[in-house]
């Protein structure tokens, strides 16, 4: 399945908090907790204005939303990246599409050399659409959360074209 990625707006807000609440979404994610509005809110206007942050829309070849990727800058040379696919479109290699063209995207847009994944180390299907994707499993870093998988890809590794 073909996709694209667009960059989120001020009016994806209520659609991304709703699907960041999403009881699979949550069970999947790294602290498992829902989140207020107030909290996405304040959230959601930092990472779309910021040039430190790019968040994705992952799109079908029909225009329909399928989830997020995140990418943000932390430090001159790395950034990190986060996805979260809405569960009927797993298992279809969206994933795995959606972070090539995220990481090509980061690449582009910013002068760094390394993309960072911290995935709970339970969540296989995460953990094998990062490693089709390219990244290799690292020695945890102090950044690295308890419990978690640390998978690094450099630049050079692979274009999604």
């Amino acid at each position: 399945m073909l996709l694209k990625l667009r960059l989120a707006t001020i009016d994806d807000a209520k659609q991304v908090f709703l699907w960041r609440n999403n009881p699979w979404i949550v069970s999947l994610s790294s602290t498992q907790k829902q989140v207020t509005w107030e909290e996405h809110s304040a959230w959601f206007h930092n990472v779309v204005t910021s040039e430190q942050h790019l968040l994705l829309i992952i799109q079908t070849q029909l225009n329909v939303d399928a989830g997020i990727v995140r990418l943000d800058r932390t430090n001159k040379e790395q950034a990190g990246i986060n996805i979260y696919l809405l569960q009927e479109f797993t298992g279809r290699r969206i994933g795995v599409q959606a972070i090539k063209k995220a990481c090509d995207y980061g690449f582009e847009k910013w002068p760094i050399t390394n993309m960072n994944a911290y995935i709970r180390q339970d969540n296989y299907p995460s953990i094998s659409a990062f490693a089709k994707a390219g990244f290799v499993c690292v020695n945890p870093s102090l950044n690295c959360p308890s419990k978690h998988c640390e998978m690094t890809r450099e630049k050079t590794v692979y274009s999604a074209q």
